[in-house]
């Protein structure tokens, strides 16, 4: 999802007869209801589609921890019904994520110039 947000969410061919659909919508339908061989698929084509982007190195599955302690205190949307822990912001973690991979590029942009 947050590869597909930075790039507008567009099609996305994974294999013949098989693709991602424009829009979010279908991101988000994609992403909650493929299995593991679609992710990995969808993953193997970002890293085509987008091999510039920093992101795309990053894509593992990462299966869900149902045992966790914060788990039985959080409703479907994920927000905790005790208080006891943070909501999760994606839009301020997905800035602050970005704006450090660009200063990450940038400076070995800089590096490479200087040599």
């Amino acid at each position: 999802m947050t590869v597909g947000h930075y790039h507008g969410y567009p099609l996305l061919r994974l294999r013949p007869g098989a693709s991602i659909a424009e829009g979010y919508r279908a991101w988000r339908t994609f992403t909650r209801d493929a299995d593991d061989a679609m992710l990995g698929l969808a993953a193997d084509a970002a890293r085509t589609i987008w091999s510039d982007d920093p992101m795309t190195r990053d894509l593992i599955y990462v299966e869900p921890d149902e045992n966790a302690d914060d788990a039985a205190c959080r409703n479907a949307d994920s927000v905790c019904q005790d208080q006891q822990h943070d909501h999760f912001d994606f839009d301020a973690f997905f800035a602050d994520s970005r704006a450090g991979q660009e200063d990450a590029y940038l400076e070995q942009g800089a590096s490479v110039e200087a040599a």
